[in-house]
């Protein structure tokens, strides 16, 4: 194990008057949890409803998820963009859902969003074979005439698309 007490008082030297005694706090539960009689779980008490604490947070949190969605939307323009063109989704709709990515450096392997607009799940899928990149876009909602599942696949290449529609009896 290497010695690195210089960087930690490096970092300690950083910290605001205000925070010392906390992080002491917290090295020494560290240091000897056995002797330390503070519970081992962490505790949020929550706060009285419409405190200027809440709203803050509450601030920041927007803040967050509008930094996250504005990030998955440049995300997906940035692999999908003509797909989604062609496709004529608003990103908007597709960073409200679940979503996963995957990478190796900086090209995209692999991309799934799915959505719900209404009683419509939409699921948006990105991949590579042979090289070529593959878009499928899948609608899929139960009917309200009949008892049956009603599934869209789209697939889009860079020259062509085509899209086919299963009806399924539940």
């Amino acid at each position: 194990m290497t010695d690195r007490r210089e960087e930690l008082h490096d970092q300690v030297d950083k910290i605001r008057e205000g925070d010392i005694e906390r992080l002491i706090d917290l090295i020494n539960r560290f240091l000897h949890q056995s002797e330390s009689g503070a519970s081992q779980g962490m505790v949020f008490e929550p706060l009285p409803p419409g405190s200027k604490e809440g709203a803050e947070i509450e601030q920041q949190r927007q803040h967050a998820l509008a930094q996250l969605r504005a990030s998955r939307s440049e995300m997906i323009a940035r692999s999908l963009g003509a797909a989604v063109t062609r496709l004529g989704l608003d990103l908007n709709n597709i960073t409200e859902g679940s979503y996963s990515w995957s990478s190796s450096g900086d090209k995209t392997l692999g991309l799934t969003c799915s959505w719900f607009e209404g009683r419509v799940y939409l699921r948006l899928g990105m991949f590579h074979v042979n090289e070529q990149q593959v878009v499928t876009f899948e609608r899929c909602h139960v009917s309200e005439t009949r008892p049956e599942l009603t599934y869209k696949v789209r697939v889009l290449t860079l020259t062509a698309d085509a899209e086919k529609e299963l009806t399924v009896p539940i």
